[in-house]
């Protein structure tokens, strides 16, 4: 079953409408990376061997992209002023 676009932004859209209003400064590309590389970063500290440190690293590091991601607000982009949301991004 193959997951559609809309689908997978209903939930963001519910996360952003409790979060209200954050500042969109992650666009749909980013967005779409930052989810694929979380996913994998999590994937790989729970199936590498690796010491527990790294993986620890490895996962919450996996945890803050998907979290950018999921709500397209990054806080180190916005302190470093880096903005890649166009206008119909939004």
């Amino acid at each position: 079953m193959q997951a559609t676009l809309e689908t997978l932004q209903k939930p963001v859209t519910w996360a952003r409408q409790q979060m209200g209003s954050l500042p969109c400064n992650v666009g749909r590309t980013e967005q779409k990376v930052r989810i694929v590389a979380g996913s994998v970063m999590i994937a790989a500290a729970f199936a590498a061997p690796l010491p527990s440190r790294w993986r620890t690293l490895l996962g919450v590091f996996g945890a803050m992209e998907l979290a950018t991601g999921a709500v397209r607000y990054c806080p180190v982009s916005h302190a470093l002023g880096i903005n890649t949301c166009r206008l119909g991004d939004l």
